[in-house]
C-alpha cells in the first residue's frame, strides 16, 4: 500500500513536476493519509506476527488485531476505488497500472473480508448494545456530519472554491468516495451495536482515526507554501465534526472499560452464588 502509493506520487511529479502527497488545487490528492494508513497496517500487522510468533497472541489481542485491519482495510479500499475512477479520467490510469494499484486495493478488499469472517469464527460479532444511548447517537450524528462536509470547498483561490472531495467528472468516483465515507459510520455502528465492549471500542478508535488523518493532511497542506489559498475558513466544517468524533471515540473507550468491568463484577457474583 505505501509502496504503490508513494510509486504513483513519484511517477506524478516526474511527469508533471508537481508533488501530490499534499493537496494540489485541480487534480488528485492529497495522497498523505493514504501513506499513513499504510503505514498503520503495516504496524497492525507487524505487531500481530511478532506476537504469534512469541505465542501471545490471546483470543482478545487477535481480535482486536482483526477489527484494527478491518477499519483500516475497509474504508481505503473503497477511498482506493474512487481514486482509480478519478485518476483515470484524468488520463494517467498507466501510472495505476504501473505501481499495481489494482493490485493493492484488491488486498485492501480481501483483507477487510478475511478479518470480517475472522470475527465470525472467534465469535465476537453479537448483537449487544454496551454504550448509552446519548453516546450511541452523538457518534453516529457526528460521523454522518463529517462524511457530509467531504462535499464542501474548504479552500478559495482568486475567486476559485475548491478542496470538496467529490469534484471528479466521473460519477464512479464520487459514488466509491460517498460508500468510503458511509464506511467510516457503519464501522461505528458495528462497534456500539455487534461487538463486545473490549473489542467493539477498537474499532470505533480505528474508525475515528481515519477522519483524523484527513484532516491532518488538510492541516499539512496549508501549512506547505505552495497553493496558498486566499481563504480556508470553511476548513472548520470539518475540523469540528472531526475533533468531535475524536473525543466521542474516547468517551466510548471509557464506557467500554466500565462496561467490561461491571460484566466481571456480574460474573464474580454469579460464581460466589454458584
Amino acid at each position: 500500500m505505501v509502496a504503490t502509493v508513494g510509486g504513483f506520487v513519484d511517477k506524478f511529479e516526474a511527469n508533471y513536476g508537481v508533488s501530490i502527497v499534499l493537496r494540489r488545487q485541480h487534480k488528485g490528492g492529497p495522497f498523505l493519509p493514504h501513506l499513513l494508513s499504510g503505514v498503520a497496517l503495516a504496524l497492525v500487522g507487524a505487531a500481530s506476527l511478532i506476537l504469534l510468533a512469541l505465542r501471545r497472541l490471546s483470543s482478545l489481542a487477535a481480535m482486536r488485531s482483526m477489527v484494527c485491519c478491518l477499519g483500516i482495510a475497509l474504508p481505503w479500499s473503497l477511498f482506493f476505488l474512487g481514486d482509480d475512477a478519478a485518476l483515470r479520467g484524468i488520463d494517467v490510469g498507466w501510472m495505476l497500472d504501473e505501481v499495481g494499484w489494482t493490485t493493492v486495493t484488491g488486498g485492501l478488499v480481501a483483507l477487510a473480508g478475511l478479518a470480517a469472517a475472522g470475527l465470525v469464527v472467534t465469535g465476537a460479532w453479537t448483537r449487544v448494545s454496551w454504550a448509552p444511548t446519548r453516546v450511541q447517537a452523538a457518534l453516529l450524528t457526528v460521523a454522518v456530519l463529517w462524511v457530509l462536509s467531504l462535499g464542501v470547498d474548504y479552500y478559495t483561490f482568486n475567486g476559485e472554491s475548491y478542496g470538496s472531495l467529490f469534484v471528479s467528472d466521473s460519477a464512479a468516483a464520487d459514488s466509491w468516495y460517498l460508500l468510503a465515507g458511509l464506511s467510516i459510520v457503519a464501522l461505528i455502528c458495528a462497534g456500539l451495536r455487534f461487538l463486545p465492549p473490549q473489542v467493539g471500542s477498537w474499532l470505533i478508535v480505528v474508525a475515528a482515526a481515519t477522519p483524523l488523518v484527513i484532516l491532518l493532511a488538510e492541516l499539512a497542506y496549508l501549512a506547505e507554501d505552495y497553493e496558498n489559498p486566499d481563504s480556508a475558513v470553511r476548513l472548520w466544517l470539518t475540523v469540528l465534526p472531526t475533533l468531535a468524533l475524536v473525543g466521542l471515540a474516547s468517551v466510548a473507550v471509557r464506557r467500554s472499560h466500565q462496561a467490561t468491568a461491571e460484566d466481571r463484577t456480574e460474573l464474580g457474583v454469579e460464581s460466589a452464588a454458584s
